[in-house]
């Protein structure tokens, strides 16, 4: 793979080895990497689609979420940069901004919140990588809107919003918008009400690290990946297809019809998903193979199914898989 070892440690979030190299990783490492970046990926090319004509500009102020999604991009593209200004709009946050939260519940006899508020933000400070910066983003904006638009409402009003943002789950919850940036933007968007919120919060970081958005990096990308993983994770989709549908035993050839015309459907199926994967020789292979066999599913028209949905499905498969 063609990856720095600071773009797998910062960027991805992936711990490595200390004096190790890159070329004697174990197989579960170098399957995480390929998997984090792949969803890294996409990300960053949801977030070139969704900036559109504006990706390639000089952006310091956001004024809609074209220019969030610039600003954000420039920072996740380059290692140091997403380091430091994670780094210094993380401890800004939580020196600043999350004590008023604290002061406001305390005020409103509602400190109970305080130390659940808090397992949230100890959560996001553990999380590393691109990741970690959107998650703490989007916390520290809803911290923000509560702070300064809501610091009216009655306790019952401050509470649902407290349940409803800083639960256990919380965490969770925003890393399954981290899929593209149209699902971050769709959830975050309806909460904090525009921009305005979000800019305000990372405008001091902006100012401080603003050569970095003047530069125009490129994301690493995956030159190769094992096929071998891929051909296992195919044979055992060619042996659920096999397995599915079984002709009836003792009937008469003339009442299996149904049943074999089924079985003749998932056996060439079959054959054909085996065929590509034994075609596979480098990753340029992989898109043929890949789209044959899941083609062979029947879920393309499904409704809900999502390129999001897809890589969020094959991660928790291979999480299943013991590969980390």
């Amino acid at each position: 793979m063609n990856l720095t070892r600071d773009h797998i440690t910062f960027v991805l979030g992936v711990e490595l080895p200390l004096n190790e190299s890159l070329d004697n990783l174990s197989e579960n490492i170098r399957q995480r990497i390929i998997l984090e970046q792949m969803i890294y990926e996409n990300f960053i090319d949801s977030l070139k689609k969704y900036a559109g004509e504006k990706w390639d500009k000089v952006i310091t102020t956001i004024t809609d979420w074209k220019d969030a999604a610039v600003i954000l991009g420039k920072v996740i593209l380059n290692p140091t940069t997403l380091q430091n200004f994670s780094d210094n709009f993380w401890k800004t946050f939580k020196g600043g901004l999350l004590n008023k939260l604290f002061e406001l519940l305390k005020k409103l006899k509602l400190d109970k919140f305080i130390p659940q508020i808090q397992n949230v933000i100890d959560k996001i400070t553990n999380l590393t990588g691109w990741q970690k910066f959107l998650a703490a983003t989007a916390i520290a904006s809803i911290t923000e809107y509560i702070v300064s638009k809501l610091s009216s409402l009655s306790p019952e009003g401050l509470t649902k919003w407290i349940l409803a943002y800083f639960s256990e789950d919380a965490i969770n919850t925003i890393k399954s918008k981290l899929t593209d940036f149209s699902s971050y933007v769709g959830w975050l968007q309806p909460i904090i009400k525009g921009t305005e919120i979000l800019y305000n919060l990372l405008k001091p970081t902006i100012n401080k690290f603003k050569l970095a958005f003047n530069l125009k990096p490129n994301a690493p990308t995956l030159t190769e990946m094992k096929k071998e993983t891929l051909k296992q994770l195919i044979r055992e989709e060619i042996a659920k297809l096999k397995q599915e549908v079984t002709l009836p035993a003792n009937q008469p050839a003339v009442k299996q019809t149904a049943a074999a015309k089924q079985y003749a459907t998932a056996t060439k199926t079959a054959t054909a998903v085996g065929t590509k994967a034994g075609q596979i020789k480098s990753i340029n292979d992989l898109p043929g193979a890949f789209e044959t066999w899941f083609g062979s599913l029947g879920i393309k028209d499904q409704k809900g199914v999502s390129q999001s949905l897809i890589l969020m499905k094959i991660k928790d498969t291979l999480n299943k898989m013991g590969i980390k």
